[in-house]
């Protein structure tokens, strides 16, 4: 049975909204207090069965990693890229349409297309093919995180040599 004054002042304490799975509510109070405080309650039929935490964790684990592999959400490793795929998503991203993609990366189509494949398959780009619009948006948030990316390491390897610097500051201050 779900308890909604239980989950929602959590929830609104974290600033999220409230989704709960249940078998349904436990008096017509507890329902119509979930629908005065807007929470989504998404009833399972008596007919599903989980056995345990453990069970539950496997159905919602795989679920989100579903989720995550369609939409191309995954976290990006910056290792399994090549410099020609970090190319191709620079182009997407300055690009107006599939074709100027195909005019402005210096490469056959097919090419084009199973870079794009292998991108989906590393969880880069979402695994629907989508239209070229929802392409072009995922390229250019990897765009900005490479950037960012890159400003990182020059920040820290300025970091590095400016301790350097103190280093050999300090050692000429102690002779």
């Amino acid at each position: 049975m779900y308890y909604p004054d239980t989950i929602h002042p959590q929830a609104k304490v974290m600033g999220l909204s409230c989704v709960v799975t249940c078998k349904g509510f436990s008096n017509e109070a507890a329902k119509k207090m979930a629908e005065e405080l807007k929470i989504k309650a998404i009833k399972l039929s008596d007919m599903f069965m989980i056995v345990g935490p453990e069970e539950l964790e496997v159905i919602v684990r795989e679920a989100v990693k579903e989720i995550f592999d369609e939409y191309g959400l995954r976290p990006i490793l910056l290792d399994e890229m090549t410099k020609t795929e970090q190319k191709l998503l620079e182009v997407i991203a300055n690009s107006s349409s599939f074709e100027d993609v195909i005019k402005n990366a210096n490469m056959p189509e097919t090419s084009v297309g199973k870079m794009l494949g292998q991108l989906r398959r590393k969880g880069v780009l979402p695994k629907s093919g989508g239209n070229f619009e929802t392409l072009k948006s995922r390229a250019n948030r990897i765009r900005a995180f490479f950037k960012k990316e890159e400003k990182y390491k020059e920040i820290e390897k300025n970091l590095l040599e400016i301790m350097e610097l103190l280093k050999d500051i300090k050692s000429r201050l102690s002779d």
